[in-house]
């Protein structure tokens, strides 16, 4: 559930930074000029686009601009601090936006028909109307088998699903993009034409495959791919482009 004005908010604290950023900048060295312009408009945009990963990448690089410039004195020290304050907010509000709802409480009673009890007719009958005890149990293994088929069938086999290979490109692509710390709001709002119930099982397929790791419960669950050799598996994205128009280009949903 996201919270109401959250967006508001980052865009508005994202304009302020990035125009206090242009303000410290002015009459500086033209390196720190240019990395604390450029970064700063990465998080205005990132914040006007909904895209977190891309506010929370250049607060990042915009907090450790200023506080280097402040230790080498190429930076007023009174004006980087005020803004480093600023950018704490700005994580304080991200860690709120996209946050899910696990504990509220849901009635679902009134979901069900109330005093339904189901009874299987017997297929074959003896004298009297029974049916043997050979037959009782192969009627009840039948109703198992019925039942165990009607739950898997229920499931959804990413392995099997046609699209999967697409979206497990396109999930590994957002988690990249999110500097290998990718939370599920990130890759939904990522991946719009896919359904969030379609993505969480793909992920646990992930997982399950050894292809990615699942850090945290709950809101604070966080996603990244699984390092191989001691290192982190981060191949550079080629091709460029969106990961949405990637996936919408190779899979319809």
């Amino acid at each position: 559930m996201q919270v109401p004005g959250a967006k508001d908010f980052l865009v508005k604290k994202a304009y302020e930074v990035a125009y206090a950023a242009f303000r410290i900048s002015r009459h500086r060295e033209a390196a720190i000029a240019d990395c604390l312009q450029r970064w700063g408009l990465g998080m205005l945009e990132g914040a006007a686009t909904a895209d977190i990963g891309k506010l929370s990448r250049s607060c990042r690089v915009v907090e450790y601009i200023l506080r280097i410039g402040s230790d080498t004195g190429v930076l007023p020290s009174s004006s980087s601090e005020t803004v480093i304050r600023e950018i704490g907010k700005i994580y304080s509000a991200i860690t709120e936006y996209g946050k899910e709802d696990i504990t509220a409480d849901v009635d679902v009673r009134d979901i069900f028909s109330r005093g339904d009890t189901y009874k299987a007719e017997p297929r074959g009958k003896k004298s009297g109307g029974k049916m043997e005890s050979g037959e009782r149990a192969i009627s009840v293994n039948r109703q198992e088998q019925n039942v165990s088929k009607l739950d898997s069938e229920d499931r959804v086999d990413s392995k099997a699903d046609s699209g999967f290979a697409a979206r497990k490109s396109a999930i590994l692509e957002r988690i990249r993009q999110c500097d290998n710390d990718c939370r599920m709001g990130d890759i939904v709002g990522g991946l719009p034409m896919v359904s969030e119930r379609t993505l969480r099982y793909d992920l646990q397929e992930l997982v399950s495959l050894g292809e990615i790791e699942k850090f945290g419960t709950g809101p604070f669950t966080r996603y990244r791919i699984k390092a191989i050799g001691g290192g982190t598996d981060l191949p550079i994205a080629t091709g460029g482009g969106s990961v949405d128009g990637n996936l919408s280009s190779t899979v319809s949903l």
